[in-house]
């Protein structure tokens, strides 16, 4: 998932969303009536959201492309069975 929308001037980097160029938390966003960005860090944003670990992947490491994600990330990965990992 991406929060970056560049047409309408929402972009984030390292995690963190920017609107035209300032941090959602410094810009007129931190006052949207739908959507609220009090908060420009995504991970801490979206992890109050869900019971569900959060975390960052980077634009270089999706750039590199991934089997396995790397230690961080694999304990967020479902339990896949002998059978189906076969597959």
């Amino acid at each position: 998932m991406s929060a970056g929308f560049p047409r309408f001037g929402t972009t984030v980097h390292q995690g963190y969303m920017f609107y035209r160029g300032r941090l959602v938390s410094e810009s007129i966003k931190r006052f949207d009536p739908l959507t609220p960005m009090s908060d420009p860090d995504l991970l801490r944003f979206l992890g109050r959201q869900t019971p569900h670990k959060v975390a960052l992947l980077n634009h270089a490491t999706l750039l590199k492309g991934i089997r396995l994600p790397s230690p961080p990330f694999r304990p967020m990965l479902p339990k896949v069975s002998a059978m189906s990992s076969s597959i």
